[in-house]
């Protein structure tokens, strides 16, 4: 997070109790090495550019009018659990997700609003898999782009996509299919639904219910 934001130089001071916890040091070497993956985009790349759109989506959503005004209530609250950064070089873009959720993954929603072309590729640079539309394409129209793609990233993790041209690259080492997160997503969206909206919960005989009283 610290190197996403642009806090360039900064050090982590483990404490005194964990200067020798060898997990904290491991955990610090991966992050290191994930930031050694991107730097050119955080050295050298237009921090939040007006094309990239990030969004991480609510598994429930409940729209309540009051006196003041429409009220929207989501589940997760997002806004408290991920924090997401946009970053572009070039014609590539870099997204990237940090879900501090402790339970729950994050599906997030991608539109590039600016794309241009019929043949670009979404990347993860850590595993180098290649994000797919679906079981028969292999790469993204611009149209799609601008509609959005969905990944997910799972709680307490990092998820990172580069968004380029796919012509001329090397093959990927994996391929995740987006139509698969979908899938995923609508399953956990509809049994939350059940449980009731963002603004009626419901758990056995219990019910808890938002409105405006006054």
């Amino acid at each position: 997070s610290a190197a996403l934001l642009g806090c360039m130089g900064c050090s982590h001071w483990p404490g005194p109790h964990r200067g020798f916890d060898m997990e904290y040091i491991w955990e610090v070497s991966q992050a290191t090495h994930h930031i050694s993956l991107v730097e050119d985009f955080l050295f050298d790349g237009v921090r939040n550019p007006a094309g990239v759109e990030v969004r991480p989506l609510p598994e429930s959503e409940a729209r309540i009018r009051t006196a003041k005004g429409e009220l929207v209530i989501q589940s997760p609250q997002w806004d408290r659990h991920a924090r997401s950064y946009t970053h572009r070089l070039e014609d590539r873009s870099l997204v990237s997700v940090c879900n501090m959720h402790g339970e729950k993954p994050a599906f997030v929603e991608v539109s590039v609003r600016d794309a241009t072309g019929d043949s670009w590729r979404v990347r993860d640079p850590v595993s180098d898999a290649v994000l797919v539309p679906d079981k028969t394409h292999t790469v993204w129209p611009a149209a799609r782009l601008k509609r959005g793609f969905l990944f997910e990233v799972p709680s307490q993790t990092l998820g990172m996509f580069v968004i380029e041209p796919g012509t001329g690259k090397k093959a990927p080492a994996k391929l995740i299919h987006e139509s698969e997160i979908r899938r995923r997503f609508k399953v956990i969206r509809d049994r939350a639904q059940a449980a009731g909206t963002a603004a009626m919960l419901r758990e056995g005989n219990l019910e808890i219910n938002w409105a405006d009283l006054d």
